[in-house]
């Protein structure tokens, strides 16, 4: 499989920067695709394997070859009842959405529906918020800062609490022993945050003697407020409503684990050393 790979990288041509392009689960694109291809081919019966790592071609293979066909894809190896069968599709008769996956292995096929999946699922977390009271959003907003390993405990972070001075909707301890705070603002709008708003926090932060500030919304920054909050001279982390979705994914906040899709595994070569 060394050997193929070397030379299929150098027939196409790939820089080193292609072969080394991994795909979102982690695979090399290359060796991944060819990984699937020598799959591919095994089910059709054209090559076999008796040892790790290395092919074979059968006769059925060498017969193919010397049909000549314009290529050998997932469309040409239907032909063959082997590959048809562990397809589950009739030969001759091939599902439509085989041919819309031809050109990607099945990890590609399952990391872009699982973008797909997130884009959506990140959308209806966010109207789930949406729906919600201010006061819950903003309860929501403490509760992912301590998830993040501010504010030492729950406790502490309901402990200092609201402050209810100048929009200020939260103050949380930086670090556990509290030897600075964070004030929170937490917008839960459908209209982008402009940039006014971040000088009228800047502003608030000033009073307060403070330069940590955490500006959260459910909607999304204007350009005008992501350069204001370079400017302002202080530490003020601007949250919006997609990287607040991707927080409360990563850190499992208000989401649960879906237990009937079984987990990706891959085989622990270490287990096979003899």
């Amino acid at each position: 499989m060394e050997e193929i790979t070397d030379t299929l990288a150098k027939q196409f041509q790939l820089d080193a920067r292609e072969r080394n392009e991994r795909i979102p689960s982690g695979p090399k694109k290359l060796e991944n695709r060819i990984g699937w291809a020598r799959t591919y081919l095994k089910k059709a019966g054209l090559i076999e394997s008796h040892r790790l790592g290395k092919v074979t071609i059968t006769a059925y293979g060498t017969k193919a070859l010397r049909s000549n066909p314009p290529s050998i894809n997932i469309k040409y190896l239907f032909q063959f009842p082997s590959f048809s069968e562990w397809k589950g599709v009739k030969p001759k008769d091939p599902d439509e959405k085989e041919q819309d996956d031809i050109g990607q292995t099945p990890e590609e096929i399952i990391d872009s529906s699982y973008r797909k999946y997130k884009e959506k699922f990140a959308s209806d977390l966010l109207d789930q918020i949406k729906a919600c009271s201010p006061q819950f959003f903003e309860d929501l907003v403490i509760d992912l800062l301590v998830e993040m390993g501010y504010g030492g405990s729950k406790e502490d972070a309901e402990a200092v609490g609201r402050s209810g001075d100048g929009g200020i909707d939260g103050v949380i301890k930086q670090d556990k022993l509290g030897l600075d705070v964070i004030y929170i603002q937490a917008k839960r709008w459908d209209n982008n945050i402009p940039g006014d708003k971040i000088r009228s926090f800047a502003a608030t932060l000033d009073l307060t003697k403070t330069t940590n500030g955490v500006f959260t919304t459910t909607s999304a920054f204007t350009d005008e407020a992501t350069k204001q909050a370079e400017l302002m001279g202080k530490k003020i982390v601007l949250i919006d409503g997609e990287q607040l979705a991707q927080y409360m994914m990563d850190l499992g906040l208000g989401v649960a684990e879906r237990t009937d899709y079984p987990v990706w595994k891959r085989i622990d070569m270490d287990y096979f050393q003899e």
